[in-house]
């Protein structure tokens, strides 16, 4: 392990096995993340390593690559080729591998991962020059999707045997080509003296890198501080515009108050007049009422001395018609 790495407030390992580097990253009393791949490794190492020790010290089994998808994994009668590379790949090298089982798995991206270990550690940005290691048989996928943790990066390690495989010779050759160029992107600069003859290759974050990083930090900083006072700017403009519509409609309201108002007096005047005019009516009704009765009083006696002087006719009658005869025939 380079020098320069030993002082790194945090780790995250990444498919580690080999036991001196295991054993170091075991021994350590700051916060590590294991991120094994491969359940039968995986379950050794609980047993032998993170079950015995106590601290900040995390394993996850996830697959890793460059985005999230799901994968085709492969299981062998070696443990060790166990992963998403398939049979006809190692059977020029390894005739005598066979294949077991294969099973769906999801892939996730290291920096997905890693930033969620990160917040439940609490780390703060302020803390972010942490160490990667990465013992793995293709690492550019892992590192294409690791963009969002390289700015919590220090220094990053890789092993140089995981850069060859002898089923993927052209293959991992052109990722270890490719190396170097994403992570001079990510401004990360090959550790000097360190070509893997050592075990290992180290790059470093560049101190021209690291203010480039914290200055693209602040610039996109302030872009999203413009774009929200943006957002800001026209939410208080539709607010304003709102406002001054609750003035018109409120100013439309009070002239309907008014004239409902006006309304209403004059319903007022009219239901008064009414009022007076339904007690004149009832007035003469009354007196309409107090006439018809007397008018048949009158009838009634009127048809009384109507048939009493019938009737003294009919007697007169009788006696003018009965006086011949009293008289007698005249000589």
């Amino acid at each position: 392990m380079p020098a320069f790495a030993l002082g790194a407030p945090w780790t995250i390992a990444v498919g580690v096995r080999q036991k001196p580097l295991l054993d170091w990253l075991l021994g350590q009393d700051r916060p590590v993340l294991f991120i094994e791949p491969n359940q039968s490794f995986a379950d050794r190492l609980r047993q032998d390593g993170l079950e015995k020790r106590k601290g900040s010290l995390e394993l996850v089994d996830v697959v890793l690559g460059s985005e999230t998808t799901m994968i085709e994994w492969y299981s062998y009668n070696d443990c060790r080729f166990d992963g998403p590379t398939p049979l006809e790949v190692f059977r020029p090298n390894y005739p005598n591998l066979m294949l077991q089982s294969s099973v769906q798995r999801p892939q996730a991206r290291l920096d997905d991962v890693a930033l969620d270990w990160l917040k439940s550690q609490q780390l703060s940005q302020e803390m972010a020059c942490g160490l990667l290691v990465i013992e793995a048989a293709q690492a550019l996928p892992l590192l294409q999707g690791a963009n969002s943790l390289f700015p919590w990066l220090a220094s990053i390690v890789l092993r140089p045997s995981h850069l060859q495989n002898p089923g993927q010779g052209p293959q991992n050759l052109e990722q270890e080509q490719a190396l170097p160029g994403l992570l001079a992107a990510a401004h990360f600069g090959p550790e000097p003296g360190l070509d893997g003859s050592q075990g290992f290759k180290a790059w470093r974050i560049q101190p021209q890198g690291a203010a480039h990083v914290g200055l693209q930090e602040g610039q996109a900083l302030l872009s999203e501080s413009h774009g929200e006072l943006h957002t800001l700017k026209v939410q208080r403009d539709e607010l304003l515009r709102q406002l001054e519509e609750m003035h018109v409609h409120n100013g439309r309201l009070a002239e309907y108050r008014d004239l409902l108002e006006t309304d209403k007096l004059t319903l007022s005047t009219q239901l008064q007049e009414s009022q007076a005019c339904l007690q004149d009516l009832q007035g003469s009704h009354d007196q309409l009422q107090s006439e018809n009765q007397e008018l048949r009083r009158r009838q009634q006696e009127l048809i009384v001395l109507v048939e009493s002087s019938c009737q003294d006719l009919a007697q007169l009658s009788d006696r003018l018609l009965a006086m011949p005869e009293r008289l007698g025939p005249t000589a």
